[in-house]
């Protein structure tokens, strides 16, 4: 009896923790959003910097702000394979 309420209240708990997290727990950096994504955003540049980081193959300081990385802020980058590589602050991280 005791373990079948441990059970319970364990299953119980972990629905309500879950209800209240977020479905994806992982990080999203400025390079995976879409211009939609970007534009329903009602933050600031600060605020965008912090939930949504430059992909960690950019080492420019505060890549993601309007005096940052043009080819980021404008989505022209994807992934690391074609737009970064001719970059200064480009580092392989392979």
């Amino acid at each position: 009896m005791v373990n079948s309420r441990v059970r319970l209240f364990t299953k119980n708990a972990t629905e309500r923790i879950l209800k209240v997290l977020p479905v994806n727990m992982t990080k999203r950096y400025f390079h995976e959003l879409t211009e939609d994504d970007f534009s329903r955003l009602k933050i600031n540049w600060a605020q965008c910097n912090e939930k949504y980081p430059q992909p960690p193959w950019c080492e420019m300081i505060d890549a993601v702000d309007p005096l940052g990385c043009w080819g980021l802020i404008f989505f022209h980058v994807h992934d690391n394979t074609s737009y970064c590589h001719e970059c200064e602050y480009f580092v392989d991280k392979s």
